[in-house]
């Protein structure tokens, strides 16, 4: 008797959105075309740049390539590292050596210890973009408040009040983004159509439990194991009517989802 196929359930995570997503627009610079640039030249810088992205790696890219400031650099990479809670273990003891440097030197050296998921990582920065707004539709008819600006604000679109992004919101972010997020993740020539004697792959279209639609682009899309791994950065599953969660890579290895997926 050929087994049951499980019941799969797919959500957006609501933590990388919450906690991870900075109430401020994002950078000009941090546009799709820009973030999907970062992944192509970290494999330039072998085991330095891809698959786990050292901080020496992307401090070069922000400061020499995006023209970000060394402090939101840092910002950014601290924060997907503790969103991500891939170095959650090592974290005491970095936080014991950070705070005994005592000069620009050794602190660096601290941050260069640091490595993020590099596929990750760009998600990560994509997802800044959840703030962005139009500065038109923000215009009201009372005068701004004056303020100070910072240095790392200025040329930004910044919104004029805070909101908290409920799920909903995060669910209407990633369905109306899918064809950028795939973008991002999917290598050079991968959109081609599957090949059984290279690695394994998923399609993106077939994932089960997917109720995204999605245009043809995203359909035709296949995304390596690693991907999947990112993806599962923003996406979480069950296959047990949601009384436990399972990893998005996880659940597309099953077999009886394989069938469907690819």
């Amino acid at each position: 008797m050929a087994a049951t196929s499980p019941i799969v359930t797919l959500w957006v995570k609501s933590e990388p959105f919450s906690f991870g997503a900075l109430p401020v627009a994002p950078h000009p610079r941090l546009s799709v075309h820009n973030i999907k640039k970062i992944v192509t030249y970290a494999k330039t810088k072998g085991h330095l740049g891809f698959p786990k992205l050292s901080y020496s790696v992307w401090k070069h890219i922000a400061c020499n390539k995006l023209q970000l400031s060394d402090d939101i650099a840092w910002l950014y990479f601290q924060t997907c590292d503790l969103v991500s809670n891939s170095s959650s273990e090592q974290w005491p003891d970095w936080d014991k050596q950070y705070s005994k440097a005592s000069n620009p030197v050794e602190i660096e050296q601290c941050r260069n210890g640091v490595t993020v998921d590099t596929l990750k990582f760009v998600l990560f920065l994509f997802i800044q973009h959840l703030h962005k707004i139009s500065l038109r539709s923000s215009l009201v008819v009372e005068e701004w408040p004056m303020r100070a600006k910072s240095p790392d604000l200025e040329g930004r679109n910044t919104p004029t009040g805070s909101k908290t992004m409920d799920e909903h919101s995060h669910l209407t972010f990633v369905m109306n983004h899918l064809n950028d997020i795939m973008e991002l993740l999917v290598e050079p020539g991968m959109s081609s159509s599957y090949d059984n004697k290279d690695k394994q792959r998923f399609s993106s279209g077939n994932l089960p439990g997917d109720s995204y639609g999605g245009s043809a682009s995203v359909n035709d899309l296949n995304l390596s194991i690693e991907a999947m791994e990112a993806l599962g950065f923003i996406i979480s599953g069950s296959i047990d009517r949601n009384r436990s969660s399972k990893p998005l890579h996880e659940i597309a290895l099953l077999q009886q989802i394989q069938a469907k997926s690819g």
